[in-house]
């Protein structure tokens, strides 16, 4: 199982006072999220558990944290100790976790676990938020490995090809569906859940990406300079020479 965790740091400032005296107080502290170790492989129908540490900087009262996950890869479900199930792409009050261990404000551990019910690789990923900005801001590496996924199965399509014209046929099928999906899906998402609402948005940008690269390639490959390059050079004709045949002649006369 592969696990990811992506923690938003954030610096918030806030100034209070008149017109000449300024207080500045600060209310949120740079804080991340970090896991002991976990076995690199998991089995279907397996368990495994996740001891998550939220170290915080500096420690404000009146700060909360919400903490959510996302499914990328195969199947499973998480929940905490109580057998509460968390959402996938969904965030939710980080005190509501069964026996959240926060004597020491800074450095709060908790426990949740992982049930595989997939045969596929698994690979999710926590991400964590304060009050202070809930919106999710690890939009650079949900798209990026979003991304990744995508190139990654069109170049496994395009090394199984024989031939340019597969090629060509590979990358004319994808640039269709992706068309397809952009037109006819839904632009918006209207879902409870802020966290599954950009998640949606993030795709559909990283949607148009693939089709600029997707159409770009197609371009390339139609080429001439790029057809040449990987036309599949052709055996050197062999000039077939006829065999002589021996002319027959009777015995030979002593």
């Amino acid at each position: 199982m592969k696990l990811i965790i992506s923690g938003i740091m954030l610096t918030l400032l806030c100034l209070l006072g008149g017109c000449d005296d300024k207080l500045e107080v600060q209310q949120a502290y740079d804080f991340s999220l970090t896991s002991w170790y976990l076995q690199k492989t998991i089995s279907p129908d397996e368990t495994v558990e996740i001891r998550l540490t939220l170290n915080r900087s500096g420690n404000y009262e009146e700060a909360g944290y919400q903490i959510g996950y996302i499914q990328m890869e195969g199947s499973g479900e998480v929940y905490d100790k109580k057998k509460v199930y968390l959402v996938n792409r969904e965030m939710q009050p980080l005190d509501s976790i069964a026996e959240l261990d926060d004597s020491d404000p800074c450095r709060q551990v908790f426990t949740l676990f992982y049930h595989n019910r997939s045969s596929k690789n698994a690979e999710i990923k926590f991400v964590i938020a304060d009050n202070f900005h809930f919106d999710w801001h690890a939009d650079d590496l949900y798209k990026a490995c979003y991304m990744d996924k995508n190139y990654k199965a069109i170049q496994e399509a395009i090394d199984a090809a024989e031939t340019p014209k597969d090629i060509e046929g590979i990358l004319k099928r994808y640039t269709l569906y992706i068309e397809d999906d952009l037109l006819n899906g839904p632009l918006v998402k209207k879902s409870t859940s802020p966290m599954s609402n950009m998640a949606h948005s993030l795709e559909i940008e990283c949607k148009q990406k693939l089709l600029k690269d997707l159409r770009y390639l197609n371009r390339l490959l139609q080429s001439e300079t790029v057809s040449e390059r990987i036309r599949p050079q052709e055996a050197p004709r062999q000039e077939i020479v006829p065999v002589k045949e021996k002319k027959k002649t009777g015995p030979r006369l002593r």
